[in-house]
């Protein structure tokens, strides 16, 4: 079986798991910061909207003495407009690995606790926010993950299989399934069942370091 074939059944399965979220998984994380962070996105993508929107008229009626009387200069307006842009693009980059909730997938009519053993195989589900602040899911297995510490970032899809999934779609057609790469877990204010995040933490290090001596 090729290495594309064994991905794409790791995708269906994957698919599976999301379409089964009501009875197959429980939340084990969720950010008590969330409402914050979405309305940060919000408010930054709508003044970056609004500036955008009245550009044109402002520079059509830029003559007009109801727009010079501001004494507004055209350079001043568009390093405001520029300013506005660059910050929407900061905190896009900064917020879109935050992790706002994570579900943990298991069989059907098996209970998770904190006593089960976490596996890189175990399948969890990351909810972030895109550009516009709407939710993102993102389902993968703990060994697609890597840490990747840092002030805005806990872990990180491995190279590996962001590679693979870029040839699927080059060679098969086939849409990737993973549009958020960066996670970044807001662990000192969240709730949950912390011995099981604990312990998830765990295997994605653990996992990292076998995979780096073979």
């Amino acid at each position: 079986m090729s290495s594309l074939t064994r991905f794409v059944q790791s995708i269906g399965i994957r698919r599976n798991f999301s379409t089964g979220v009501p009875e197959t998984s429980r939340l084990i994380y969720a950010s008590n910061n969330s409402g914050l962070v979405k309305l940060i996105k919000l408010f930054s993508v709508s003044t970056l909207g609004i500036s955008s929107a009245a550009t044109p008229a402002v520079m059509y009626f830029w003559d007009s003495p109801a727009v010079q009387a501001t004494e507004l200069s055209g350079y001043m307006f568009l390093g405001a407009l520029a300013a506005s842009t660059c910050s929407t693009g900061a905190l896009h980059f900064m917020l879109s690995p935050y992790v706002h909730t994570i579900q943990l997938h298991s069989p059907p009519r098996k209970t998770v606790t904190a006593a089960d053993t976490i596996t890189p195989n175990s399948v969890i589900t990351l909810e972030t926010l895109d550009m516009f602040a709407r939710k993102r899911e993102t389902t993968l297995a703990l060994r697609d993950l890597v840490p990747n510490p840092g002030m805005f970032s806990t872990w990180k899809v491995s190279k590996k299989v962001l590679n693979r999934q870029f040839e699927l779609e080059r060679v098969k057609g086939i849409p990737p399934t993973i549009h958020q790469d960066k996670f970044w877990l807001d662990q000192r204010d969240a709730r949950g069942d912390g011995p099981v995040m604990a312990n998830l933490i765990r295997v994605v290090e653990e996992h990292d370091r076998r995979q780096r001596l073979i």
